[in-house]
């Protein structure tokens, strides 16, 4: 019930923002964000990994506890915990300081680059809030920083871009696999054109895995990169089943129908001036899209690792949609559509973070 109060409040502030009142929407966004800081924040024992992780605060309470390679987390994140501690922080409190954190890094991003800022975070809801914010807390905050990424991608600052990918690695090591876009968005970029073509071809690729098994093949050529990082949580990750059992899915299916939409749209409207924006998110968000396919017999690599790219559609589809804004059927349509995919998957992982709990109740 909480779940669905909460996705009707969200909804209830969106249709308030398609009446353009700049200073009701500004207050609206800011009443959204805290309702989801205060929804994650005082959170109880809700989704897979929140009592392991009050079992790591409870047992890292100094420095030296940070280096100890028998905790299996990051050393950013041990060292917050540690911070935490040395500010007198509970538990509750450091998960409401780590939801803080992970919001607000996300708002930077759909601050800076989203055409609406309430549909933005509407989108966000899932699956990223419900499985990251709300779930995997470190790999929620260490995506959350990896959208910040994007001004660095766009300007060629290679030295800021790794800056933010240590410092979200810090608490994830798996964004590493980051490197990617910044390389496809300077130096191998699609067009958008290109990328409709290909994702076409997605489709059938997608099927085919099914009979050749390119996801395994896929892995012993990650393998053969010799990358430690990347090869520990490739080989935790193969053996894992997450919320389908890996294959062909409805939401994977719906996830390239959408790609072929907005790069369409984008190369619609090549002419207008957040063009490259556009593009460079639309490349990121291919690369995910492409990881799932490939990988698509292995659900759990999909979640960690495409996710990490996916994420950026939050802005990259509300931005697309809003071309349409003058056409107002297509408009609601496509919205419509997309927030139909997003709860669809959102129902798929609801049976692991029902039921919802405050540590108030």
């Amino acid at each position: 019930m909480f779940y669905v109060i909460l996705v009707l409040i969200c909804v209830i502030f969106y249709i308030l923002s398609l009446f353009e009142n700049e200073n009701l929407n500004k207050l609206n966004s800011y009443l959204m964000l805290i309702i989801l800081l205060l929804f994650s924040g005082l959170r109880y024992g809700v989704l897979w990994d929140y009592f392991n992780y009050e079992k790591i605060y409870s047992s890292v309470t100094d420095w030296k506890s940070i280096l100890d390679p028998k905790l299996h987390i990051e050393h950013g994140f041990s060292f917050l915990i540690v911070l935490s501690h040395k500010f007198g922080l509970n538990w509750y409190g450091f998960v409401f300081f780590i939801a803080l954190l992970t919001l607000l890094f996300t708002w930077r991003f759909i601050t800076k680059y989203s055409k609406n800022r309430i549909a933005s975070l509407l989108l966000h809801l899932s699956p990223y809030f419900f499985i990251n914010d709300m779930g995997a807390i470190r790999n929620g905050l260490s995506n959350a920083i990896i959208l910040n990424t994007f001004e660095s991608i766009q300007r060629k600052k290679i030295v800021v871009f790794l800056g933010w990918l240590i410092l979200a690695s810090l608490f994830h090591g798996s964004v590493i696999a980051f490197i990617i876009p910044y390389l496809v968005c300077n130096y191998f970029r699609f067009s958008a054109k290109k990328i409709k073509y290909i994702s076409v071809c997605l489709f059938p690729l997608l099927f085919l895995n099914q009979v050749v098994n390119i996801s395994n093949i896929a892995i012993n050529l990650v393998h053969k990169l010799n990358i430690s990082i990347i090869n520990k949580y490739i080989d935790r990750y193969i053996g894992t089943k997450f919320f389908y059992n890996g294959g062909i899915s409805i939401t994977m299916l719906a996830q390239i129908v959408m790609l072929i939409f907005v790069a369409y749209t984008i190369e619609k409207y090549r002419n207008d001036s957040d063009y490259k924006q556009n593009l460079n998110m639309l490349n990121i968000y291919f690369v995910g899209i492409l990881i799932s396919v490939i990988f698509s017999n292995f659900d759990m690599i999909v979640a960690r690792f495409s996710l990490i790219f996916l994420n950026f559609d939050k802005v990259l589809f509300v931005n697309a949609i809003y071309k349409y804004k003058k056409n107002k059927v297509i408009f609601l349509l496509a919205l419509a559509i997309y927030c139909i995919v997003r709860i669809y998957i959102y129902l798929r992982v609801h049976p692991a973070a029902h039921p919802y709990k405050m540590i108030f109740f």
